[in-house]
């Protein structure tokens, strides 16, 4: 049990292990322990609580804005520059469609979630304090490249994903991004929309 001035008192689990040999090493594990000596929340299930805790809003943003798609044919944004998300067909969008449309749109930011905790730990171990998990790292490899070749790609991969998703779409606009291909919609004006509406009403 140790404390600090004016800090409570932290309970804690020490187990080292000593390395004999020519240079003698030493590696420590510590988990903190409640009064019971019962480990508490170790940093794996810390690391996925706040993945969920971040995946949660966007989740629940997508679930919205694909609602306001289905029934209106646009979201707030569209709905002041007088866009409208429609299908090829013309028509709205079915809401498992919509939903569809707007976790593909948030695609990077899961992404960037999802691998942002691991790269995270990746970074403290490799930069960090050696310890044991800086042993694993070490001994980690992918298609035999080590795991800082790994962390260093997904650095470099992760701003060309955001430009190919969210940002090249808009450099040469077409009415559709990425995830409109996907899942075969297209922006319009809302005159447009009315024009091929008026027209379909004259051809039946």
């Amino acid at each position: 049990m140790t404390s600090t001035a004016g800090a409570p008192e932290e309970r804690t689990f020490v187990s080292t292990l000593i390395e004999a040999g020519i240079k003698p090493g030493q590696r420590s594990i510590t988990l903190a322990i409640d009064e019971a000596a019962n480990p508490l929340e170790i940093e794996i299930v810390q690391i996925a609580r706040s993945v969920l805790d971040q995946l949660l809003p966007l989740f629940l943003f997508a679930l919205c804005s694909a609602g306001l798609v289905a029934r209106f044919g646009a979201t707030p944004g569209k709905l002041l520059l007088a866009l409208r998300l429609v299908q090829d067909n013309g028509e709205l969008l079915p809401f498992v469609s919509a939903v569809k449309r707007e976790t593909l749109r948030i695609l990077p930011l899961l992404v960037f979630i999802l691998l942002g905790a691991p790269l995270s730990t990746l970074l403290l171990a490799i930069f960090g304090s050696g310890d044991i998990l800086t042993d694993l790292i070490e001994a980690i490899t992918v298609f035999g490249a080590p795991a800082q070749v790994i962390l260093l790609a997904n650095f470099l991969a992760f701003p060309l994903f955001i430009i190919l998703w969210w940002v090249f779409p808009f450099m040469r606009w077409r009415g559709q991004t990425i995830y409109d291909l996907l899942v075969g919609c297209r922006v319009i004006r809302k005159s447009a929309h009315r024009t091929t509406a008026t027209t379909a009403a004259s051809a039946s």
